[in-house]
């Protein structure tokens, strides 16, 4: 990558552009120095952050501002994050490493104690009056087409189309929308943004709520859902990860 130069202030977003293989990325890895080196080398030039040059930082003052003052969110995180372990105490190590431990450690405990609480909460609530036969064949009709896209409609970031692809939540707004409901964009919306019920009541429409994960309950202890990039929409067992709610908006 050769003659680039940018400033950014405090506060501020900067976009780069460009093909893939243009050095998007390598430029990234390069103001964190976590190139591999070899093969790469910087021959030239300077990077400043909050006015220290930092190209010529011996790598235990690095690690300092990794994850400190400066971090970087990879483009596949799925495969850089453990799916055992919640997001917060995986940030929290990263915070820890380049700052307080103790600090860090709170806070991944003050998150496990959140959705520990939540999902106490959730599961005592009382079950709901039973479905109207009516309401009971809009459930039905929901789950059975989710179904059709399993097996080809790709995971894409950020997207909500049945044509093209959807994340997560994208794709339960999608279906829900297909029936005339209109419900929020983003998991943790999504899972507000109806009437929380108890595991035990769960009902073929609701949307299982995992903590930064959703996905459409059809029944018999299943979900369909948008797993991960690279991947395509799947049945899945309801259990799959650690759930944190279920929320109704078919009533």
């Amino acid at each position: 990558v050769n003659d680039v130069s940018f400033q950014m202030k405090k506060g501020t977003t900067l976009g780069l552009v460009g093909e893939t293989g243009a050095g998007k990325t390598t430029i990234a890895k390069s103001i964190l120095r976590i190139l591999p080196d070899p093969p790469a080398r910087i021959v030239g030039g300077e990077i400043e952050l909050d006015g220290q040059m930092i190209l010529d930082l011996p790598e235990k003052e690095m690690q300092s501002i990794r994850g400190g003052k400066a971090s970087m969110i990879f483009q596949d995180p799925m495969t850089a994050l453990n799916p055992v372990m919640t997001v917060g105490s995986q940030i929290a190590e990263c915070v820890g490493s380049a700052n307080d431990w103790a600090e860090a450690m709170q806070m991944a405990a003050e998150e496990e104690a959140y959705y520990e609480d939540l999902s106490a909460r959730r599961a005592s609530i009382a079950p709901a009056a039973a479905d109207s036969a009516d309401v009971a064949a809009l459930r039905d009709a929901v789950a059975a087409y989710a179904q059709q896209f399993v097996g080809w409609l790709p995971y894409v970031s950020g997207g909500n189309s049945l044509d093209y692809g959807a994340d997560c939540c994208g794709f339960t707004q999608a279906i829900y929308r297909e029936f005339g409901y209109e419900i929020p964009r983003t998991t943790d919306g999504q899972m507000y943004g109806g009437m929380a019920v108890s595991l035990d009541d769960i009902r073929p429409g609701d949307i299982v709520y995992y903590g930064g994960h959703v996905a459409l309950y059809i029944g018999g202890d299943t979900v369909v859902h948008e797993p991960v990039p690279g991947d395509v929409c799947s049945y899945q067992s309801m259990y799959m990860m650690p759930i944190y709610g279920v929320v109704r908006y078919i009533d």
